[in-house]
């Protein structure tokens, strides 16, 4: 009797047990395996006619803590991933420096990496990363990726082209119940990034004229660039090839709210150098636009000789230039996006008498 009821007593205690260990395993929290998610950084629309988005696809992700992003680079216009998250302030061109010509702007924290160490690095809230622009052919390139440990909102951007261009990580704690799996935000990223480029189709089509009179019949407008929806831009002259008068006057108007662009005649002439690398001892290199390129060159009146470029214009700037050619077809571009880029940001102008 004595050994069944030691029996009973152990089995009565493993019965026990096994209760307490179940709700044990019930108490602890779901410890899902860490996963990594997929970010498309823009994406080349349409090379020939200069469509090209520029946008995060998906914009916003949720993950928990532990997960890995990676941002993938296919466009050949260059965007960062760069995270200032309000606790500095955010990348920005340079400017002039005193050991530089006037005329030209230094943009190396624009397009340099900063704070980024390696492949798949501890994300900091504190500290400012910048993935920098990847310097190789688009298909050659390798995610940037950062792993997150926080809980936490974390709010970043395209350095090149600025709040138009954001996107946000939401991390939440190590296993709690995410709304998708990364394989869904991934379509979710191109099922916006398709329904962008279908919103926008109708607008662009066949470049629709926008060269209009001002004040007086010798005045010309031209749309430098456009956008619309999902981050679409369009990298065109609206109108692209006009007719003018000998003299008359041509206004051009930066219509894209987050790029710079240039009009620029070459008149058959070399392109110019678009970025001087100046080294540092013990850095990274400065990256230097000449004068030439990134401020105005040759003046305000185009004979249909030599060089002239407005500049930089920045989104709503505008560029006037007289027309004192003799009569024929003058082709100008955007320094940017026809000669830096292939965008074939490109225009002409017709002169009679």
């Amino acid at each position: 009797m004595r050994r069944h009821g030691t029996l009973a007593f152990l089995g009565a205690m493993a019965i026990l047990l096994g209760a307490l260990g179940v709700r044990a395993q019930l108490r602890a929290p779901i410890v899902h395996a860490a996963q990594t998610w997929a970010v498309q950084v823009g994406a080349n629309v349409d090379l020939t006619n200069g469509v090209t988005a520029n946008a995060f696809f998906p914009a916003t992700i949720t993950i928990d803590a532990g997960d890995t992003v990676g941002w993938s680079f296919p466009s050949v216009e260059p965007h960062t991933v760069t995270f200032d998250n309000g606790t500095n302030p955010p990348l920005e061109v340079s400017g002039r420096v005193k050991d530089l010509a006037a005329g030209t702007l230094e943009y190396s924290r624009l397009f340099n990496p900063l704070n980024a160490n390696g492949p798949n690095q501890a994300f900091d809230s504190k500290v400012q990363v910048s993935s920098g622009v990847p310097s190789e052919p688009p298909d050659e390139r390798t995610p940037f990726t950062l792993s997150f440990a926080q809980a936490g909102v974390y709010y970043y951007v395209c350095s090149i082209h600025g709040r138009d261009m954001s996107g946000t990580v939401t991390v939440q704690p190590a296993g709690a119940a995410l709304a998708e799996a990364p394989a869904q935000a991934t379509a979710r990223g191109q099922s916006d990034l398709s329904g962008a480029v279908a919103y926008s189709a109708g607008f662009f089509t066949g470049n629709p004229p926008r060269d209009a009179a001002a004040a007086t019949p010798s005045v010309h407008n031209i749309d430098a660039g456009a956008s619309h929806g999902g981050g679409i831009s369009l990298y065109q002259f609206l109108s692209r090839d006009i007719t003018v008068h000998r003299g008359d006057t041509v206004v051009w108007t930066n219509a894209s709210p987050d790029s710079a662009h240039t009009i620029t005649f070459l008149s058959g002439g070399t392109e110019p150098q678009m970025t001087n690398i100046v080294p540092q001892a013990g850095g990274a290199p400065k990256l230097v636009r000449p004068a030439n390129v990134y401020s105005l060159s040759g003046g305000t009146t185009y004979t249909g000789q030599g060089y002239l470029n407005s500049g930089f214009m920045p989104a709503g700037g505008s560029f006037a230039a007289v027309v004192d050619a003799p009569p024929g077809q003058y082709e100008y571009v955007c320094l940017l996006h026809a000669i830096e880029a292939p965008w074939n940001m490109k225009g002409t102008i017709t002169v009679t008498q």
